[in-house]
This record gives structure tokens, C-alpha cells and sequence, in this order.
């Protein structure tokens, strides 16, 4: 009996550093796990390397296209999937400040107030 070997084709995608790998993957893999299935290859993001990669092989159980299209239309599918995610953020970092935190205004009307109490007390206490 012949074994038919099929060439180990795969490819490696840096993660850029401004995307959040918790959302490249999705909630249980909701982002990767139709990629793989759509395109019959199994994805892997490894983040013990810097910069963090995905890396993309053919899944020897399922023979739909051949090996480097298959490859090549997942790694396309994550680059949107990136692409997509980057936008998103982009969106919403509209109300940043300069030093990159969310500018609440809320939050600091309120630490005034707490400041003001503080200050308060303290001035009651020593009368």
C-alpha cells in the first residue's frame, strides 16, 4: 500500500503590534474557525514569537483546491480580517486624548467632586 504525501505547504503572517490577538481570534474562535473551514487549512497564532504570527497549514483531511490556493485564500481572509479589525479600532479611538486614554469626562468630574469631599472632611475634622 502507497501513501500519497502531500506537500507541507504553509505560510507565516506577523500580527502587528496595535492588533489585539483576542480579537483577531474571536470569542471560541469565531473569527478562525470559518476561515479554516471555508478554505480547508488549520490556522495557528502563535504569540511565544515577537512580533506574534499566524501561522497557516493545509489540513491533509479535506481536499478542495489545491495546497498554495488554499493557503493563499486564508492568508487573504486574515489580512481583511486584520484590515477590518484595524478599522474598527481606528473608529473608535475617536474620543482619545493626546496620551492615548479614553477621555472621560465623567470619570473626572467625579474624582473632582471625590477630591472636593476629601478636602471637606478633612477641614471638619480639625475644627
Amino acid at each position: 500500500m502507497y501513501k500519497v504525501q502531500i506537500p507541507t505547504t504553509s505560510t507565516k503572517i506577523n500580527i502587528p503590534k496595535y492588533i489585539e490577538i483576542g480579537k483577531l481570534i474571536g470569542r471560541e474562535g469565531c473569527n478562525l474557525k470559518p476561515i479554516e473551514e471555508e478554505t480547508g487549512t488549520r490556522i495557528k497564532v502563535n504569540t511565544d514569537t515577537k512580533p506574534a504570527h499566524i501561522e497557516i497549514k493545509i489540513n491533509e483531511k479535506i481536499t478542495l483546491l489545491s495546497c498554495k490556493d488554499r493557503v493563499k485564500e486564508a492568508s487573504n481572509k486574515l489580512n481583511n480580517l486584520m484590515k477590518t479589525i484595524s478599522e474598527k479600532e481606528k473608529k473608535k479611538k475617536g474620543g482619545h486624548n493626546y496620551s492615548g486614554k479614553k477621555d472621560n469626562h465623567y470619570a473626572k468630574t467625579r474624582s473632582w467632586k471625590e477630591k472636593d469631599l476629601k478636602k471637606e472632611r478633612i477641614t471638619s475634622e480639625r475644627r
